[in-house]
């Protein structure tokens, strides 16, 4: 689904719905986000080309460094920032503007900086103009761009560092009356573009902007507090010390840098100091994700009984597939299918599964299990189980992982969290490759 702008009499408002045509890398989005922030947010009519190239850098900054979304191989940006952020200093957790500025401050000192921050006006300030004025030329581009020609959206000036971009004046007032309908035409588009590079991500569009502040829990831990109130203490399944009530943090099992969601179905009490050194590491899920699932099970046959008709927080577990009630009594059930099967059939083993969604094999679209009786030698080879789903999957290797251990998946927070800022410039010039940040 596309969305477009609306028209207005006497400017090309076509022209400005087909910036986006054809577009293989994200330059183009984000060009058009920091021209609009820099003319509304700061009232400039006219900037350097490499100040809107700082705006658009640190616009990719969250969510190639926190969410670490792919921008695409001809994409320069996600190679760009890293170097950056080791030149700087700049953190993943600053704000945009400050980042902004940062970069903008950083180019006029810096010439490693600088060279890098420049590679982003190779192409994208002549071709963003294309609808408006029909060539592949940037010299010809720029030349008929100062006449405003067919009422284009900026002109270009000058050249390399000096390139200027000046907003056409009766684009002004259409750009400060719309500026949230361009603002979230650029974005919805630049959702579609990295929503085609990274298939398997949930939610592109909410790691596309830093939240001013994260939701907090208090919802979450509410229930979390009856749970123990009511069944006593949980152990924490990383370090299984006792956890009270209150005396926990809640941990994003799947961290929330990946989910980009606080739903209950994902969080559990943990010790508050092995949170922290958990950071935005994947858990070991051979070894831990059953004991988060019993953690959870146990919590919705404690709560369900005692919770009221409606409970948001219940509600949340629907989108595992099954009602709350239905995931409760889940174990009970299988126990019961489990011995009559051996009382009369007497497999040497089982498998248990669900299937959620058509991707997944569910042909029957209620919530359900497949209890199977397995026999020796009923298959040649029935190592690896329910992962034969995914004949690819099926073997894996049997070396055995210390027990308690995180995998060595990470997600990090930052890009020079090993990095020191008396180290960063000679690890970045050592390692600089200028010919890899070229555009393709």
């Amino acid at each position: 689904m596309n969305m477009t702008i609306s028209q207005t009499e006497g400017l090309s408002t076509n022209a400005m719905n087909r910036v986006f045509d054809m577009t293989t890398a994200t330059y183009k989005f984000y060009w058009l986000l920091a021209l609009l922030d820099m003319h509304v947010k700061e009232q400039m009519d006219e900037m350097q080309a490499l100040d809107v190239a700082a705006r658009m850098v640190a616009y990719a900054w969250y969510p190639t460094q926190y969410f670490r979304l792919s921008f695409g191989k001809g994409d320069s940006m996600s190679k760009i920032i890293p170097d950056v952020a080791l030149l700087t200093g700049i953190t993943v957790d600053d704000k945009l503007e400050d980042k902004s500025e940062a970069i903008s401050n950083a180019i006029s000192e810096d010439r490693e900086v600088k060279k890098r921050v420049k590679i982003l006006l190779n192409n994208v300030p002549f071709r963003f103009q294309k609808p408006w004025i029909d060539t592949t030329d940037d010299s010809e581009m720029q030349r008929r761009s100062q006449s405003f020609e067919n009422d284009c959206l900026y002109s270009l000036t000058g050249s390399g560092e000096g390139l200027t971009v000046t907003i056409n004046p009766r684009w002004s007032n259409y750009l400060t009356t719309n500026y949230e309908v361009l603002r979230d035409f650029a974005l919805w588009n630049l959702t579609l573009f990295l929503q085609s590079k990274n298939p398997n991500l949930p939610n592109i569009s909410g790691k596309l902007l830093r939240p001013e502040e994260r939701e907090p829990l208090t919802r979450q831990k509410k229930f979390w507090n009856k749970v123990i109130e009511i069944g006593g203490p949980i152990r924490c399944i990383y370090k299984d010390t006792p956890l009270r009530r209150n005396e926990y943090d809640l941990d994003h099992f799947i961290p929330w840098s990946f989910v980009s969601h606080n739903q209950n179905w994902n969080l559990i009490p943990a010790d508050g100091s092995f949170n922290s050194s958990k950071s935005n590491r994947i858990p070991d899920l051979d070894y831990y994700l059953p004991k988060m699932a019993k953690v959870q099970h146990k919590a919705l046959r404690l709560y369900i009984p005692q919770s009221g008709k409606r409970d948001n927080t219940l509600d949340e577990y629907y989108a595992l597939g099954c009602s709350p009630q239905d995931l409760m009594q889940m174990s009970d059930k299988l126990l019961y299918v489990r011995q009559k099967i051996d009382e009369r059939f007497h497999p040497d083993g089982f498998n248990v599964g669900i299937n959620v969604g058509e991707a997944a094999g569910q042909s029957v679209f209620h919530c359900h299990m497949h209890v199977i009786p397995r026999y020796k030698g009923d298959v040649p080879n029935p190592k690896g189980g329910v992962r034969g789903v995914i004949p690819s999957k099926q073997s894996y290797s049997t070396k055995k992982q210390p027990e308690k251990s995180l995998t060595s998946t990470k997600i990090p927070t930052s890009p020079i969290s090993e990095v020191t800022p008396s180290n960063r410039r000679e690890i970045l010039i050592q390692t600089g490759d200028e010919e890899r940040h070229k555009m393709e």
